[in-house]
């Protein structure tokens, strides 16, 4: 996770006019919660384990779920600094950042930017100074700031968002920056694409990046494997075939299947996908077969029926175009020798014979999928480089059209996969002609738009892209678009930049109107999509803690203050989706360390009488989970004394009684162990230690 993402002012995000309240409750109460969650968790879990999906998603993903920002570990730098291969240019770019301070690596995506932004703060800081990779949103003025960075530091900002301010503002901000570092000592490494070098404030400080020798890098990894002789005749052209490779992620893959042998080593360099998919294209199809596929590539995975479904609604749509080329009615009902051909080993579709069902289907089924993983992305970009308005006019109004509908189904999560494997691509129509209508449509609209922005998280080019269309719609006066920054901020966007999505989901949350309510059970999934990693969690609840102090001293709305500690109780009863266990009980018992933050957002909500009930039962139901073993008593006695610890001797007294009454009350016709609330209980009557967090939530 970040650092210490800090909330900003209790009123409008800095630099933006206040927002009105939301107008269109009616809208944004029709958002279905329930399959938005599912659906998310659904995309969660593909990032976890993409090897499981794959059949279904027909896509490979080359980036993961795990938060970018944030120190740098150790064992990473290390691991970096010890097998490294810098490419030409190296000691000059070194020279570089050690005379400015500041040093852009411009360079397309895959090239190693960010092991060379490592391996190039590894060199000028030699002492074991710390590096912290900072969002991709950082704004230049932020940083020139006074204590906008700390000193003796190294400081990455992997693929920047640029801002679109003036150039000129732009400049003055870089040089107070280059200043800044210069003056505390601190380097900072940014990695942005080849139009960097070309930017008039990022030029004379842009290095161009490429990757390192293919053959050098190549030697490296597998030095220690047991490999034939140089002049092995299969050995020099397995070499010769590496010495052409561009990528260092595809010299990787070759190194680590030569330990199976020369010929495996080759496989990975045999891929007869790209070929396979020119040639259909090649193959003078039909616009029916080419519509056919097109819907494929937009509803991969779907069981058979629904996708029949989809796909002849297509059809439908592009009448007029299939009737000139068919010399025939267009809404004719196909023999079913004339539909997707799904068995045929020299087509790209093919009927699986029955893939699994994922949590919560009742079984497996058959359905349709390219027959290898990169066909979907190749068919996408073959469709956008070949075809015009005859396949586009038609794919876009079903695309809306599928987006509309309810319920939400997998159809929308793998139409929104489409469209993100399109932004590759296109980038400025998938904003423009999809994300912006849907964004500012209906609410299965912004669902979907919701999922486009986390599946453009499957790669590492795209997730900055993102991030900042997220941004612009959490700070749009549309309900809609800031429902759907909302509703995106919850899965994988939000754990890769948590920083930037918690502040916006705060701020979202402090509103009136029901886009609050949304942000407040993103703030809840955004919380149980860290249970990967529990420090994540806590990042969470320091975050929360921090925000709501500051949301008390700033603010004198009384509804405001409600808002924010209503947005605490989600989370305090947040309830993980694959398990059923309240997050509280599976970070308390994954991280004792959580008790302190735990304890004192529990205090606050309990002091309050609005949101006490919530709070109450939220702790309820940690506390059941927790059990009644000696573990679990010593965990909520440990939480007790945590939530003494924030409370006034008067005020302590008095949720003494309360929670002893409440407690012991059975809810649900359950009741918790005696001894269980007594643990929790026992740790108020014993001295406190107050804990002094400054302003106090009324």
């Amino acid at each position: 996770m970040s650092e210490e993402p800090a909330p900003a002012p209790a009123g409008a995000e800095a630099g933006a006019a206040p927002l009105p309240p939301d107008q269109d409750r009616a809208r944004v109460d029709q958002v279905p919660s329930a399959e938005w969650r599912r659906h998310n968790q659904v995309i969660n879990n593909f990032y976890g384990d993409p090897h499981a999906g794959r059949a279904r998603f027909g896509i490979a993903v080359h980036a993961s779920a795990r938060t970018v920002t944030g120190p740098i570990g150790a064992a990473e730098v290390a691991g970096v600094l010890a097998g490294y291969v810098p490419p030409d240019g190296f000691d000059a770019a070194v020279a570089g950042l050690r005379e400015r301070h500041l040093l852009v690596l411009a360079g397309p995506e895959g090239v190693g930017r960010r092991a060379g932004a490592i391996a190039l703060l590894g060199r000028v800081l030699t002492h074991g100074e710390p590096l912290v990779d900072l969002a991709p949103s950082a704004a230049l003025r932020e940083l020139a700031a006074e204590g906008g960075l700390r000193p003796g530091t190294g400081y990455l900002v992997r693929d920047r968002v640029e801002t679109g301010e003036p150039t000129a503002r732009q400049r003055f901000d870089v040089e107070r920056l280059v200043q800044q570092l210069i003056r505390i000592g601190s380097f900072l490494v940014v990695t942005a694409d080849a139009d960097a070098a070309t930017r008039p404030h990022l030029r004379e400080l842009s290095v161009p990046w490429r990757a390192p020798n293919p053959s050098w890098l190549f030697d490296m990894l597998v030095a220690d494997v047991d490999r034939p002789a140089a002049d092995d005749p299969a050995y020099r052209r397995l070499r010769d075939r590496v010495a052409a490779l561009t990528l260092p992620r595809e010299v990787i893959e070759v190194a680590a299947r030569l330990p199976d042998g020369v010929d495996a080593a080759l496989g990975a360099l045999d891929d007869p996908a790209p070929g396979e998919v020119a040639d259909w294209f090649d193959d003078r199809r039909s616009l029916r077969d080419v519509l056919s596929v097109a819907a494929l590539a937009f509803a991969h995975g779907l069981p058979e029926p629904a996708f029949e479904a989809h796909r002849q609604r297509l059809l439908a749509l592009a009448g007029e175009a299939l009737a000139a080329t068919d010399r025939g009615p267009a809404d004719k009902t196909e023999p079913p020798q004339h539909a997707v051909d799904r068995r045929q080993k020299t087509s790209l579709p093919a009927l699986s014979s029955h893939l699994p069902a994922e949590p919560g289907e009742s079984g497996g089924e058959h359905r349709l999928v390219f027959r290898s993983e990169s066909h979907r992305e190749r068919v996408i970009a073959e469709l956008h480089d070949r075809h015009s308005v005859e396949v586009w006019g038609p794919l876009c109004a079903w695309a809306h059209e599928i987006a509309a509908q309810r319920p939400v189904s997998e159809a929308h999560v793998q139409l929104a996969l489409g469209v993100s494997l399109l932004c590759r691509v296109a980038p400025a129509e998938v904003r423009e002609s999809l994300l912006a209508p849907w964004s500012d449509g209906e609410p299965t609209q912004w669902l979907t738009a919701s999922y486009v922005l986390s599946w453009m998280c499957f790669t590492d080019a795209l997730a900055p892209v993102a991030l900042r269309l997220a941004l612009a719609m959490a700070g749009d006066q549309s309900p809609g678009r800031r429902a759907t920054a909302a509703m995106s901020f919850a899965g994988v966007l939000g754990i890769r930049y948590p920083a930037e999505a918690l502040t916006r989901l705060w701020h979202l949350a402090l509103r009136d109107g029901q886009v609050s309510r949304l942000a407040r059970e993103s703030l809840d999934s955004l919380f149980c999509g860290t249970a990967a990693e529990t420090v994540d969690s806590v990042v969470v609840l320091d975050f929360l803690g921090r925000a709501l102090r500051e949301t008390a001293r700033v603010d004198s709305t009384a509804r405001r203050v409600d808002n924010a500690m209503a947005a605490v109780v989600a989370v305090l009863a947040a309830v993980r989706p694959d398990t059923g266990e309240p997050m509280a009980a599976f970070v308390l018992r994954s991280d004792r360390a959580s008790a302190p933050t735990l304890g004192c957002l529990w205090a606050e909500a309990l002091r309050g009488a609005r949101r006490r009930g919530g709070a109450v039962d939220a702790l309820r139901a940690t506390l059941a989970a927790l059990g009644g073993g000696e573990q679990g008593r010593e965990l909520a006695r440990s939480l007790g004394s945590q939530l003494r610890a924030h409370l006034s001797g008067r005020k302590a007294r008095q949720l003494r009684g309360l929670l002893g009454r409440e407690l012991r009350r059975p809810a649900a016709g359950q009741r918790l162990p005696d001894a269980l609330t007594a643990a929790l209980l026992d740790a108020f009557d014993a001295p406190a230690h107050p804990v002094a967090h400054g302003a106090r939530v009324r």
